[in-house]
């Protein structure tokens, strides 16, 4: 059996932790620790998960930009 030293064990510790929650739309990395509370976090949607800023916008402030569209056009 392999034995784990305190230098594997360190590092496997340390990915976790820099683990990049993923976005629940597109699926790439947010720029979100998966340690990170998500209270402080800017695009968690409750009983849905982290969306990267890119989707988070696209969803959010598309609404905003079609209003804003209708304006321009008169």
């Amino acid at each position: 059996m392999g034995n784990i030293t305190e230098t594997d064990h360190f590092e496997k510790l340390q990915e976790e932790l820099e683990e990049k929650d993923k976005c629940t739309v597109c699926c790439d990395d947010s720029v979100y620790d998966k340690t990170m509370p998500i209270d402080l976090r800017l695009g968690y949607i409750e009983g849905s998960g982290q969306l990267c800023l890119e989707c988070y916008d696209k969803i959010y402030n598309k609404g905003a930009d079609d209003e804003q569209v209708r304006k321009a056009n008169g």
